[in-house]
């Protein structure tokens, strides 16, 4: 609410983070081509969930064009959102973990990696992480096939196909990690 983009932000950005591969682009108004209305369980909006499973599979290129330029090989692939706090390390996360097995940060509740997923945090192999950034290319599909439109189950059943162990990471939730808000950090 009320943050402008400035003329050197991408500078800024790029100077803060360092990455690797990076690209900036205008905002795409996506139109839904289906009625997701018809079978919603969510209040976002379809276009604002287009935009970001969308952008989510533009990272997933610039990973795979960054691994061939470089033939660099990953471990583990984190996925994770510009208004997350991860409070603690990830090295002590993942031991006892194989990186086959999709990592979620926790969230309180018993529907969560069994309905639903959250996406504040993801890690697993690269393999899986590059399945995991093409969403955007299945959603449609999986909402002709009966998936209620809605972030979390969408999320959930792309990455259930995989058939690959999810266990969640950063226990609790506002210890392990937080939401930043408007307001600050989150406190659960």
């Amino acid at each position: 609410k009320g943050w402008k983009v400035e003329a050197d932000t991408d500078k800024d950005l790029i100077r803060l983070y360092d990455p690797k591969k990076y690209i900036f682009e205008k905002q795409i108004e996506f139109t839904p081509r289906l009625d997701f209305h018809t079978n919603m369980k969510t209040k976002q909006k379809p276009k604002n969930f287009m935009s970001m499973v969308y952008s989510r599979k533009e990272v997933g290129k610039l990973l795979q064009e960054y691994v061939k330029e470089t033939g660099i090989e990953y471990d583990w692939v984190f996925f994770t959102r510009t208004d997350v706090a991860i409070k603690r390390s990830l090295r002590e996360e993942l031991e006892g973990f194989s990186n086959n097995s999709v990592l979620i940060a926790h969230v309180p509740g018993p529907d969560w990696n069994v309905r639903l997923l959250n996406d504040s945090v993801v890690a697993s192999s690269y393999e899986n992480m590059v399945y995991w950034s093409t969403l955007y290319d299945h959603y449609e599909r999986y909402w002709l096939e009966g998936m209620p439109f809605c972030a979390h189950r969408l999320q959930y059943h792309h990455i259930n196909l995989l058939g690959a162990p999810l266990r969640q990471i950063l226990e609790p939730q506002g210890t392990g990690w937080s939401w930043i808000r408007a307001d600050g950090l989150a406190a659960y």
